[in-house]
């Protein structure tokens, strides 16, 4: 077993103790008032990082200093009922445990309540549902532990980094994605205190006031995907991470060099503005096949042959909005951008991310007065 010292047990201990045969210990966290305070020191290093005058490098050593962040040494206790109860807003208590009606691998989004922790020093996951539409979303559930498969970290970077800067208040907006997989309480215990330190497996953070993206809380690096996730309240277990690079993250999206640091956004982040799009019937096929398509830069012509040789590609809507093929090399961005100049009517970009903003603001106040998003509402 763990060592009973009067110190807490460092990693190695737990290591030592787990390959004996001893677990990992769970016990209660303890309410960090300071934990949702703003620093003007890290407010300032992060505008100096998004304006190029400020390397990684430095920006970590300001993190370190101010707002450090440590491997969890035991596994946070789960929320009980009686927690939820007086921590969830009345809205919100019929969704407790919800999920658990849900199919296995339906797609949804992980994330913490953080009103629950602020208000009450209760670590409350929500669970949404990313895969229906408006006819047929599931309401927003809650739980204690929750778990995806096949997971993707939609950190939001472009939102994130104002976030860091001051520039806006923290909200919820960053989402672990992914394949619902089932645990119980039981379950997801077991198996951090299995993996906790288990060289595949990784804690995984998310602090927008740290760093524009989900970071591997040891080595700090960003991590776009893992096989599989188990959350327990502020501990996250990741399998096989696949990491990121940090500075594609500084000015929320794909930095090119070459072309002077300009910024395009990344191919989810595409699909989920096309996809605020569908929802207000501005829909165009050919948009969503371009989107697809692997290559990220090439001529007007590659792009446009890759998307005729995609499924349900229709040449005559090529030809009834009249759209020409453009000269010479270009981003995807560019060819998206020359696509919706040549819609009926036009379509402009800015309009659509003014609307996908207003969505999460109207979701958030609906979460606030409701407890779900503002799609899951009964008109009644």
């Amino acid at each position: 077993m763990i060592p009973n010292n009067k110190r807490r047990p460092t990693v190695e201990q737990m290591r030592l103790a787990l390959n004996k045969g001893g677990k990992v210990e769970v016990r209660a966290t303890v309410k960090d008032d300071a934990i949702q305070r703003k620093n003007p020191v890290m407010e300032a290093a992060a505008k100096k990082v998004s304006e190029g005058k400020m390397s990684h490098d430095a920006y970590d050593k300001v993190i370190a200093k101010h707002k450090p962040v440590k491997p969890y040494e035991f596994i946070p206790k789960p929320a009980t009922d009686e927690d939820a109860e007086r921590a969830l807003k009345p809205a919100q208590k019929d969704k407790w445990r919800g999920h658990e009606q849900w199919p296995s691998g339906r797609k949804v989004g992980l994330r913490l309540d953080i009103p629950a922790y602020e208000n009450h020093g209760v670590w409350v996951n929500s669970i949404h549902d990313e895969e229906g539409t408006e006819e047929n979303k599931l309401p927003t559930a809650y739980n204690s532990v929750s778990s995806v498969k096949n997971a993707t970290f939609d950190a939001k970077p472009d939102k994130a980094i104002r976030v860091a800067t001051g520039e806006q208040n923290k909200s919820p907006f960053a989402r672990i994605k992914g394949e619902l997989h089932h645990m119980t309480e039981d379950e997801a215990i077991a198996h951090m205190q299995k993996n906790l330190n288990h060289k595949d497996y990784i804690q995984v953070g998310m602090d927008p006031r740290r760093h524009g993206y989900f970071y591997d809380r040891k080595t700090m690096k960003p991590v776009k995907h893992a096989k599989h996730v188990v959350q327990i309240g502020p501990l996250v277990l990741a399998h096989k991470p696949t990491y990121g690079e940090r500075e594609t993250y500084a000015k929320g999206g794909v930095i090119h060099k070459a072309e002077g640091g300009k910024v395009e956004p990344t191919q989810e982040q595409m699909r989920e503005a096309l996809a605020k799009k569908m929802r207000y019937g501005m829909y165009s096929p050919l948009e969503r096949m371009a989107i697809d398509v692997p290559r990220n830069k090439g001529t007007g012509a590659e792009f446009m042959a890759e998307i005729s040789k995609r499924p349900g590609f229709k040449p005559e809507e090529v030809a009834d909005r009249k759209i020409p093929i453009p000269e010479g090399k270009m981003t995807k961005l560019e060819f998206l951008k020359h696509l919706r100049q040549h819609s009926n009517p036009p379509l402009r970009e800015q309009t659509l991310l003014d609307m996908g903003d207003m969505d999460e603001a109207r979701d958030e106040r609906a979460n606030d007065y409701y407890g779900d998003d503002y799609d899951n509402i009964s008109p009644e």
